[in-house]
């Protein structure tokens, strides 16, 4: 498949960018800073540009058959970024025809984990805001938008292991998944055609 990749410079999106080409598909980077993405290979495109521009979005888009997003924010000051996007690649997709987009958000929008994911909640209430709104956008999107809003944990630098999927609470604010699992379940989701317009969890090997 041809794959838009946004968010490709981050630790996540490099493992996305990795494992889509050794599973045989075509990525084109998006990012806003080309230098930091150091992986060369004839099947990479990258294209430079601002993810909160619908005109350049739809540009990078063209021809594609799926968007990834691995954009991510540090949650500890007011932004908009990952609604902004939002609202920008839900455009720039209805006018080029690309249907599929797997984005990330967080597992804390999920209930559960007790005190500790409560406190965890409130230091990042910012980030988490923008991802809500994130959320409740693609829920008001074109019925015929195949969104998966993919909830991970904390993330790791760890090795790939299996995951473990929920949809209901989370069990504890101590779970974690590492950045190559997440980045295969994600592939994995678009692959298999999976949970449409769902926000669906994941978590590495630890019980849930």
């Amino acid at each position: 498949m041809k794959l838009l990749i946004c968010g490709a410079t981050g630790r996540t999106g490099r493992e996305l960018i990795k494992q889509s080409l050794e599973r045989g598909h075509r990525p084109t980077a998006f990012v806003r800073s080309p230098e930091k993405l150091n992986i060369q290979n004839k099947n990479l495109i990258i294209i430079k540009g601002d993810v909160r521009n619908p005109i350049q979005l739809a540009q990078a888009a063209s021809g594609t058959d799926a968007v990834l997003s691995a954009l991510g924010t540090s949650g500890l000051l007011p932004t908009t970024l990952l609604a902004d996007f939002t609202g920008a690649i839900c455009q720039a997709m209805e006018k080029d025809g690309v249907r599929r987009l797997v984005i990330i958000s967080a597992a804390l929008l999920s209930k559960g984990g007790g005190l500790p994911a409560d406190i965890a909640r409130y230091v990042f209430r910012y980030g988490l805001a923008d991802m809500r709104r994130t959320e409740e956008k693609l829920a008001r999107c074109n019925l015929d938008f195949l969104w998966t809003i993919v909830r991970p944990p904390r993330l790791t630098n760890g090795e790939m292991t299996p995951y473990s999927v929920f949809e209901g609470e989370i069990a504890s604010a101590a779970i974690s998944i590492s950045r190559r699992t997440l980045a295969a379940f994600m592939l994995d989701v678009l692959e298999r055609g999976e949970y449409i317009r769902k926000a669906i969890g994941v978590a590495g090997q630890k019980t849930i």
